[in-house]
């Protein structure tokens, strides 16, 4: 049995509460794609990678896991 001992994940809840009010402490969404949110850390700072679908959506990680042949991640907070 394969595990995947790094992996990351990004709560629903967090990239709503950055949706809300992120701007008061300094981060906001700076752009939608097709590749996924864009967040922006500091004001005047540039954009940072798109964050994946797969960090979001447990449902697409659990699909993910499984074409990989993982049974197990450990998750932690994604830090960009």
């Amino acid at each position: 049995m394969a595990i995947d001992i790094h992996a990351h994940h990004i709560p629903s809840s967090v990239m709503q509460r950055i949706r809300q009010d992120g701007s008061g402490c300094g981060v906001e969404i700076a752009a939608e794609g097709a590749e996924g949110p864009q967040l922006r850390l500091g004001q005047g700072t540039a954009p940072g990678r798109p964050i994946i679908k797969e960090l979001l959506d447990l449902d697409d990680r659990e699909n993910k896991l499984k074409e990989q042949n993982l049974r197990h991640q450990v998750l932690s907070t994604w830090l960009d």
